[in-house]
């Protein structure tokens, strides 16, 4: 196994919150949406594949009996082993590409991390999360649908739709972040509390159409 991709999200780690995004509106917006698909059930087991420093993992606390969370990064699970210490998380350093199907969850999340991997990865990690599944259990997995980017990693909503169907039946697909940041620019300019501003993020971002997104969800159980 290739060690590349471990070597890049070392150096990503190198400093906190990479992709600054964490605590952030919409980073609160992109939370909310998902969590709201959580708030009528309750769930034992929980796995959160590539949970980076915690932040999400954090969040779903409410939720869940129990947590199972892990990162490639050693930087990255460290800050969250120190900033998100509980007893119900058990984070911990895990290459997701030898996940296999060790425990049964009824509730996984895969979250913006599939682009990452080559095609055959992609189908051996949702192989292996169809088998870490309890039966009736769930998989809420997200990713940029905008089409490739200079790297070649990014979805459209058509291909990744593709991809999955071949491993879950699709129960519902939703949109999380839309492409233009004119509303996030809008927002810091409007003199407003920041729960409003959350509010009409979220609004906007719900109001999109999963194809006019930048970032959808889908809401998945194993075929």
């Amino acid at each position: 196994m290739s060690n590349d991709l471990k070597i890049k999200f070392e150096q990503m780690y190198l400093k906190p919150n990479p992709w600054k995004c964490d605590n952030t509106i919409k980073d609160f917006s992109r939370s909310e949406i998902i969590l709201d698909l959580l708030k009528y059930g309750r769930f034992s087991k929980c796995l959160d594949i590539g949970c980076g420093e915690g932040v999400f993992t954090n969040r779903i606390i409410p939720y869940v009996d129990s947590i199972d969370a892990f990162d490639i990064s050693e930087a990255a699970i460290g800050r969250a082993i120190k900033n998100f210490n509980n007893d119900r998380i058990n984070f911990y350093v895990q290459d997701a590409r030898e996940l296999g199907s060790f425990k049964s969850y009824d509730l996984i999340f895969c979250l913006e991390m599939l682009y990452y991997l080559n095609e055959h990865e992609r189908e051996k990690i949702l192989l292996d999360i169809c088998n870490s599944l309890k039966s009736g259990g769930v998989c809420i997995l997200s990713v940029v649908v905008s089409g490739k980017n200079q790297y070649g990693d990014y979805f459209t909503l058509e291909s990744i739709l593709s991809l999955l169907d071949g491993f879950f039946r699709i129960v519902y697909v939703f949109p999380i972040i839309p492409k233009s940041r004119l509303i996030s620019s809008l927002l810091k300019l409007l003199s407003i509390t920041n729960t409003r501003k959350l509010n009409w993020y979220k609004l906007f971002s719900l109001s999109l159409s999963p194809a006019k997104a930048y970032q959808s969800g889908f809401v998945l159980i194993k075929k």
